[in-house]
């Protein structure tokens, strides 16, 4: 019997065919230099020492500059330890750091899963480029609005900045630093979002579906999922390390909201090649159902006629028909493996558990 075609997937690609003139490939974008985003990343990958090195150096060099206005005017001991200026040095070296993890990591996907593709080496180093590099001007606006915004907040909530106010020099430094963190977090929302789109659009190009070999459909599902989960860690050590923070009124609105990021960034991007995966093994069901049925009929029919010569390999072919459909329904239709899954959850309870903590810490030193 010839199998039917999954009619909600894309027809496939040839590979011999010229990229740019299918409708599925995106054309590339060679006048666009790197984003500033993407420079900065880039510089830091030329340095002669190793990045988990330059980002430790930073953060002491940040951490200190952070601290030294308030050990000048006294407002804090000397080698005293301010939980938000660490925040602020912090925030200024996770975005970067998170970028250079993230594209790493989003190179690495791609190459497990570009045989899917079936793509010629242009198209598919296209593919692979927009993957991981920002267009400059939507980069460039997202840091802008970034940094507005903290001038806004600045302006129009002046108590949020009590801390940063205790000389010229403090508030100057603090607002340098949070002007700097507020833009670097924008522009990687913005690489957020890009990057986990592009993962989408790879999925749905995928030339075939293969339920016996869903490996390489696995490959982004470690992305998406490491992307949650380093922004909801990223964001839970801050609100613990911020004072009075989880005994706001928003503190359970923020840890729902959080939650709900974390869930979108792994499984969105999925959801479009689950659906492909969840059709391709419907078809497949529907032929072993179809096999299994005529099989079964012919047993029947020599039964019948008392045509017992070949009963015995009838009966074995419909053995081997319930054992296709047995591995057909098991095979997962969701594009990540099994300990994936836990890992988000787990940061999902992350905040849940500091808030419960909180809370539990304030009734027993309140009695």
């Amino acid at each position: 019997m010839a199998r039917t075609r999954n009619p909600e997937a894309p027809p496939n690609l040839d590979s011999t065919r010229d990229p740019a003139a299918s409708p599925q490939l995106p054309r590339g974008r060679p006048s666009d230099p790197p984003s500033w985003l993407d420079r900065l990343a880039g510089a830091l990958d030329r340095l002669p020492a190793p990045p988990w090195a330059v980002y430790a150096f930073a953060f002491l060099v940040l951490g200190l500059a952070s601290h030294l206005p308030t050990w000048l005017d006294g407002s804090l001991p000397w080698w005293g330890i301010d939980p938000q200026h660490i925040l602020i040095a912090a925030w200024c070296i996770f975005p970067i750091a998170l970028k250079h993890h993230l594209d790493n990591l989003a190179r690495a996907s791609f190459d497990q899963f570009e045989p899917c593709l079936g793509l010629r080496d242009e198209a598919a180093a296209n593919l692979r480029g927009r993957l991981t590099q920002l267009r400059p001007r939507p980069a460039l606006l997202a840091g802008a609005l970034g940094a507005l915004s903290l001038w806004l907040l600045f302006l129009l909530s002046p108590a949020l900045f009590a801390t940063a106010r205790s000389s010229t020099l403090n508030t100057a430094v603090s607002l340098t630093l949070l002007t700097v963190n507020f833009a670097l977090v924008a522009a990687m929302v913005y690489q957020t979002f890009h990057q986990l789109a592009q993962v989408s659009l790879i999925y749905s190009m995928a030339r075939r579906i293969d339920l016996y070999h869903l490996e390489p459909f696995y490959a982004f599902s470690n992305l998406t999922a490491r992307t949650g989960i380093l922004w909801a860690i990223m964001l839970s050590v801050s609100v613990a390390a911020t004072p009075g923070a989880l005994a706001s009124p928003l503190a359970l609105s923020l840890i729902v909201l959080q939650g709900v990021a974390v869930i979108a960034a792994f499984s969105l991007p999925l959801l479009g090649i689950h659906g492909r995966i969840a059709a391709e093994k419907s078809v497949r069901l529907g032929e072993a159902g179809l096999h299994l049925e005529n099989a079964v009929a012919e047993l029947h029919r020599r039964s019948e006629r008392l045509e017992l010569g070949e009963m015995d390999a009838v009966h074995k072919m419909i053995l081997s028909l319930i054992a296709e459909r047995e591995v057909l329904q098991k095979t997962p239709s969701w594009p990540w493996q099994p300990e994936t899954p836990v890992a988000v959850v787990t940061a999902l309870l992350l905040p849940m558990g500091l808030f419960l903590l909180q809370r539990l810490l304030e009734r027993l030193i309140g009695s």
